[in-house]
């Protein structure tokens, strides 16, 4: 496949019969050279873990063609789908979208390129439109929602016309956001369980249970705690009987979110203990950590330590990984315990501590604050 990663006299090539997995710190920036005949079509994706990621694709004349940035975190797929206009060389930049991120590893998955079919042109219209929808609603404003709704329905009708039953399960549910966020919680609804359907025709426990978290928080802002609740322990039990392993860590992590915004803190330890269990059979230490880390912060209400042992745990496994920036959090993360504690002074070494770490920026000023606050009760 001709697609090679250049960086500087180090050049690989991407294969498109394996994945290629790399490393990539807070606010780098990985640039991919495509080689792509007029009409030829590219399709790719990128497995984020512990990473969030935007994907830019650049033309052969330097300019930008298409962003790609999914709502989903530091976890879950970036598609790339592209027929090229032109012949020539194409620049594919992949950034992480955090600076003071502590770093994570992502995986290329790349199709060989070729001609397109009738449906490959409305797939990548569709994805497009998609795109244009997320880019729409990064900005402010009620016209910049109302166009990412006109987009999604744009790209909801391209893919009803081939049939894509996944991508319109998918476009279902990011509307449902939209809708949300536009305070139009019967259309919300009304999209979710539409995406609910087809994703239960499809035998998608991971996509049900994804709709499920989403009509959560769809019930959740409409003031329907128990209908919210319900949804949330329907998930729960479709990720009970899941057999893959990863996505069923990454998924119970991100469910567990869901139970803290219902003040359900012991259910969300739960789905993080299952969570953390997982990641130990992986060998995925960072996974691990992190589901520590929000087992601290879980527990820093309900158990000062129990909150204490966990972030010893992270920092310890953060340190050993050599991610200073991550350990600074879990250092962070014991600093406020001993706050609470009020114990200033060991707060403040554990402040000091994340301080050597944390580079200019939000977090650094953030950290000063509370350092300040620790002064000053010090006296």
């Amino acid at each position: 496949m001709p697609v090679v990663l250049g960086r500087g006299q180090d050049v690989q090539v991407i294969d498109a019969r394996k994945p290629t997995r790399r490393a990539m710190k807070g606010g780098e920036i990985h640039s991919y050279r495509i080689t792509l005949s007029q009409g030829q079509f590219l399709r790719l994706e990128v497995d984020q873990c512990g990473i969030d990621v935007a994907l830019i694709l650049f033309g052969p004349d330097g300019d930008p063609i298409t962003v790609v940035d999914s709502p989903n975190s530091i976890y879950g797929y970036e598609p790339l789908l592209f027929i090229a206009e032109t012949s020539g060389d194409h620049r594919l930049e992949i950034r992480s979208l955090d600076g003071e991120s502590s770093g994570g590893i992502y995986e290329v998955r790349a199709h060989q390129p070729r001609q397109p079919t009738a449906s490959d042109h409305k797939l990548a219209a569709a994805e497009r439109a998609l795109n244009q929808a997320m880019l729409h609603r990064m900005q402010v404003g009620a016209d910049h929602l109302h166009q990412s709704i006109v987009k999604c329905k744009e790209s909801l009708l391209l893919r009803r016309e081939i049939d894509d039953q996944s991508g319109e399960a998918r476009t279902l549910a990011y509307l449902a956001l939209l809708y949300l966020d536009s305070g139009a919680v019967e259309q919300a609804l009304a999209s979710c369980t539409q995406a609910l359907g087809i994703r239960l025709g499809l035998g998608d426990r991971l996509g049900v249970a994804e709709t499920l978290s989403i009509t959560s928080a769809i019930y959740r802002q409409s003031g329907d705690k128990t209908k919210a609740m319900e949804c949330c322990d329907a998930a729960a039990d479709l990720l009970r009987v899941e057999s893959d392993k990863l996505a069923k860590a990454r998924a119970l992590h991100k469910l567990a979110a869901s139970y803290i915004s219902l003040d359900e803190g012991r259910k969300a330890v739960g789905l993080l203990q299952q969570s953390v269990a997982l990641w130990r059979t992986l060998r995925d230490p960072a996974g691990e950590a992190r589901v520590y880390d929000s087992l601290a912060v879980i527990y820093f209400t309900m158990d000062k330590g129990e909150a204490e042992r966990y972030a010893m745990k992270a920092t310890r496994l953060w340190r050993s990984l050599s991610q200073p920036i991550a350990e600074a959090g879990s250092l962070r993360i014991l600093g406020a315990i001993q706050v609470a504690r009020e114990d200033y002074k060991t707060a403040l070494q554990y402040y000091d501590g994340a301080l050597r770490y944390l580079p200019r920026g939000l977090r650094r000023a953030d950290l000063f604050r509370e350092m300040a606050m620790a002064y000053y009760f010090l006296g």
